[in-house]
């Protein structure tokens, strides 16, 4: 028996940065002896400043909303180009825990 449990998934956690692109290739190998499935994960913490209308704070949800969408495909694109199999991508907003 293995003294190792067989991994299923493996978690990144994604900034962009060159550390980012060295983890995702570390999880694309341990992905691949696995046969594990990778989750990417970016997170940022936008907050709306005090003085906002309610019209403003509406008009910037919308647009955190686009913004969202275009960093999960960008997301994509990074994780693809450090491994060789398919992603889950995950784009939140609050403080990474």
């Amino acid at each position: 028996m293995s003294p190792v449990a067989k991994i299923s998934r493996v978690l990144v956690g994604v900034d962009f940065d060159d550390a980012s692109a060295a983890a995702l290739k570390m999880a694309g190998v341990l992905a691949s002896t696995w046969d594990a499935e990778i989750t990417v994960f970016h997170s940022s913490t936008p907050e709306a400043p005090a003085y906002f209308t309610a019209d403003q704070i509406e008009a910037l949800e919308a647009e955190r909303e686009q913004s969202r969408a275009g960093t999960a495909d960008q997301l994509r694109v990074f994780a693809e180009q450090q491994v060789r199999r398919a992603v889950h991508v995950v784009v939140e907003e609050g403080p990474p825990e």
